[in-house]
C-alpha cells in the first residue's frame, strides 16, 4: 500500500464527471471548485481502486464519494439501460448523517430527473408498510444504517426474495464516518452479514475523521489494497480552507458546575466575540444538563433550543433547519457517545488507548514511524476505567428507571452538515479525543471559514485531566494548538450573585416538566397519532387539558444588565478577539426619573425651586379648588 497524493485542479470538470452533475454543483450547490479531499479521492476512484481516506470533518467527504458513485451509476445505465439493480450501498452510523446525506444527493441529482433513484432505509418514516412499494422499485443507492439494512436483506414471511438484493450488480460500497460505525453498536458479525450479501469484487470507500481500532478492523474487512489517503490539517492550510482556533478555560474544582455557568453567562449575555457574536453550538453529555442550560439562559432572555436523541429524527432535522436558517443562534446538543446515559456508548480509557495505539500502527504503514507508549500513563487509565464503568453502571440504572425511548443512531456531534457556525463551546468534556474532533469540527467549515472552540476543563478532576491530556495529545500530533482562554475573572465575579440567583430557579422538578413538555409536543406534532386522535378526540383533549405542575418561573429583572455590573474597563478584550460588552446594554434603572425624584424632595433643606414647588403640588387639596 503507498500513499497516493494528486494536484488540487481548479474546476470539476478536469475530472470528466458527467456534465449534468458539474451543473448541479455549480449552480444548485454554488460549488466551484474542490476542496482537497475531493481533488484527491475523485481521480482515484474514477479509476476503480479501493480508497482509504482520512480528512477533518467538515472538509467535503461527502462529495468525495458521491461524485464517483453516481458518475459511474451513469456510465452503467448508459451502456445497460434495461437492467435495473441497487448498485451503490452507502452505511453511515447515524440516522442524523443518513438525511445528510440523501439530501445532498438529491441536490446533486437535480438535472438528472429520473435517472438516478436513491432511497434513505434509516428515514424516520422508515417502516416496513412505506418503505416496501420504494424497494421493490430498486433504487439504484442505498443509504442506511447497519441496523436498518439487515432486516431488508432477508426474505419476508411468504416471499422467497428480499426486499433488498445486492448481487449481482452492487459496484461501490461506503462506509462514511468508519471510526464510529462499530462504536454505535454495530459488531463485526453484522458486517460479516452484509458481505455474504454483496458481491466479492466491490468497489469499496472507508472514509473517516480520525484512525482508530475500528478503522483497521474495518479496512482489513472491506478493502483490498487501497489508495491511502491522509489529508493533515498543514495540507489544507495551504489550499486556504477554513482555520479553527481552539481554546481551553480550566475551571476551578471548588464550586466547578457554579463557575461554569458564571462565564456562560458572561460570554453570552456580554456577547464576549467570538462566543457570543453568532451561531453557536453548546454540547452537554446528558440530556438533563442540555435543559438545565436551557432553563438557566432562559432566566437572562437567552433564547435557545435543545436538541436530543429523544426526540423523532424529523424533529432533530427541523431544528438543525432552523438554526441553520438562523432562527436560533445557540444550539444546546446531547453526545451520544459522551455520557448520555449508555454505558455501551462511552468509551473507556483502556480502549481509547487501543485507538490511539491503532492510530500508531497506521501511521507506520504510511510513513514508517512508531510511538512508544508511557506505562504510567496506563496506569492512570486502568484507575480511570474502573471510575468510568462505575459511572456508567450508575447511569444505565437511571436511564432504566426513566425509560429506553432514546435513538440508539442519534448522533449531532457528526456528519451533520451545521452551516456557518462561528463557535463550539464543550460545556461538558467530551469522553474522548475522537469525540472532541467531532465536536470542533462542527465549526470552520468549508473553504476559507473561520471557526473557535471553547473546552470547560476542571482542575483536579482526575478524570477529565486524564481525557483532555489525550485530547491534547492527539490535537498535537494533528498540527494543532490548543491555547489558554484568558478571562479577568474579578470582572466575571460580579455577576455571580445574579447566576446563583437563576440556578436556584433551575430545579430538577422544573428540569423534568420541560423534558415532559417537549415530548407532549412530540405528540401531538405527530403525523401516525393523527388518526388516532381523530378516533380518539378525548385523549387529544385531555392531552391539551394537561398543564405543567412546576412552571418556569423566570425574574424579569435578570434579563437586564445594569450599568454598575458591566466591566469597569471599557476596552476590555478577551484575548484579542474584540470588546466585552459591545451589545447595546439596557439600563436597569431609569436614570432620568431617579433624577427627577431626587428633585422633588427638593435635597433637604437647600432643596431649592424644585422641591418647593412639588412641596405645593402635594399640599393643594383638589376637593377645596373644586367649584360647581
Amino acid at each position: 500500500m503507498s500513499e497516493e497524493q494528486t494536484e488540487q485542479p481548479e474546476t470539476f470538470e478536469s475530472f470528466g464527471l458527467d456534465s449534468r452533475i458539474v451543473r448541479a454543483l455549480a449552480v444548485s450547490m454554488q460549488i466551484g471548485s474542490p476542496t482537497l479531499v475531493q481533488a484527491a479521492c475523485i481521480p482515484i476512484a474514477l479509476l476503480g481502486k479501493d480508497i482509504m481516506a482520512r480528512a477533518r470533518t467538515g472538509s467535503g467527504k461527502t462529495l468525495a464519494y458521491l461524485l464517483p458513485v453516481v458518475h459511474k451509476i451513469l456510465l452503467a445505465k448508459a451502456s445497460d439501460p434495461t437492467t435495473k439493480a441497487t448498485r451503490a450501498l452507502i452505511i453511515v452510523p447515524t440516522r442524523e448523517l443518513a438525511h445528510q446525506v440523501s439530501r445532498t444527493l438529491k441536490e446533486l441529482c437535480v438535472y438528472l430527473k429520473d435517472a438516478i433513484r436513491s432511497v434513505n432505509i434509516a428515514t424516520t418514516d422508515g417502516s416496513m408498510a412505506l418503505l416496501r412499494p420504494l424497494l421493490q422499485e430498486t433504487p439504484d443507492i442505498l443509504i442506511t444504517t447497519p441496523s436498518r439494512l439487515l432486516p431488508f436483506l432477508d426474505p419476508e414471511q411468504g416471499s422467497s426474495k428480499p426486499l433488498v438484493s445486492l448481487k449481482p450488480h452492487l459496484e461501490s460500497l461506503v462506509i462514511d464516518e468508519a471510526d464510529l460505525l462499530l462504536s454505535y453498536g454495530t459488531s463485526d458479525t453484522d458486517l460479516r452479514a452484509i458481505l455474504a450479501k454483496m458481491p466479492k469484487h466491490v468497489q469499496s470507500y472507508l472514509l473517516s475523521a480520525t484512525l482508530n481500532q475500528d478503522v483497521t478492523t474495518l479496512k482489513q474487512l472491506i478493502l483490498r489494497n487501497p489508495a491511502i489517503l491522509t489529508l493533515t490539517e498543514d495540507m489544507e492550510d495551504k489550499t486556504n480552507t477554513s482555520v479553527l482556533t481552539q481554546s481551553v478555560l480550566k475551571i476551578p474544582h471548588l464550586e466547578a458546575q457554579t463557575t461554569k455557568f458564571l462565564i456562560l453567562y458572561f460570554l453570552l449575555k456580554l456577547r464576549v466575540a467570538p462566543f457570543g457574536t453568532g451561531k453557536t453550538i453548546l454540547f452537554v453529555n446528558t440530556v438533563d444538563s442540555a435543559y438545565k442550560v436551557k432553563l438557566f439562559l432562559e432566566q437572562f432572555g437567552i433564547k435557545s433550543v435543545v436538541v436530543n436523541e429523544e426526540v423523532p429524527l424529523r424533529s432533530r432535522v427541523h431544528v438543525v433547519e432552523e438554526f441553520n436558517r438562523g432562527v436560533f443562534d445557540l444550539l444546546i446538543a446531547t453526545d451520544a457517545s459522551c455520557g448520555n446515559g449508555d454505558a455501551d456508548a462511552v468509551k473507556e480509557p483502556e480502549e481509547e488507548e487501543k485507538n490511539d495505539d491503532a492510530e500508531d500502527v497506521a501511521q507506520e504503514e504510511e510513513a514508517e514511524e512508531a510511538e512508544e507508549d508511557n506505562d504510567a500513563e496506563d496506569e492512570e487509565a486502568e484507575k480511570s476505567s474502573k471510575k468510568r464503568k462505575s459511572k456508567a453502571d450508575t447511569s444505565k440504572s437511571q436511564k432504566k428507571k426513566k425509560g429506553s425511548q432514546a435513538d440508539g443512531e442519534y448522533g449531532m456531534a457528526r456528519g451533520v452538515d451545521f452551516r456557518n457556525v462561528v463557535a463550539v463551546i464543550n460545556f461538558d468534556l467530551p469522553a474522548t479525543a475522537a469525540a472532541y474532533a467531532h465536536r470542533v469540527g462542527r465549526t470552520a467549515r468549508g473553504v476559507g471559514k473561520r471557526g473557535w472552540a471553547l473546552s470547560f476543563v476542571v482542575e483536579d478532576d482526575m478524570e477529565e485531566e486524564l481525557i483532555w491530556k489525550r485530547i491534547e495529545k492527539r490535537q498535537t500530533a494533528l498540527g494543532n494548538e490548543i491555547n489558554p482562554f484568558v478571562l479577568e475573572m474579578p470582572q466575571v465575579l460580579a455577576f455571580q450573585y445574579r447566576v446563583k440567583d437563576a440556578l436556584k430557579a433551575v430545579t430538577k422538578p422544573l428540569i423534568k416538566e420541560a423534558r415532559l413538555k417537549e415530548l407532549k409536543q412530540e405528540i401531538l406534532n405527530s403525523e401516525k397519532l393523527k388518526a388516532h386522535f381523530e378516533d380518539n378526540p378525548k385523549d387529544l383533549a385531555a392531552l391539551k387539558h394537561d398543564k405543567a405542575i412546576h412552571p418556569a418561573r423566570v425574574q424579569q429583572h435578570l434579563k437586564h444588565v445594569p450599568d454598575y455590573l458591566m466591566p469597569k474597563k471599557a476596552g476590555m478584550k478577551v484575548r484579542g478577539q474584540g470588546p466585552v460588552g459591545a451589545n447595546k446594554k439596557v439600563p436597569f434603572h431609569n436614570d432620568n426619573a431617579r433624577k427627577s425624584s431626587r428633585g422633588g424632595r427638593g435635597g433637604g433643606r437647600g432643596g431649592g425651586r424644585g422641591g418647593s414647588s412639588a412641596s405645593q403640588k402635594r399640599k393643594s387639596d383638589p376637593l377645596k379648588s373644586f367649584k360647581a
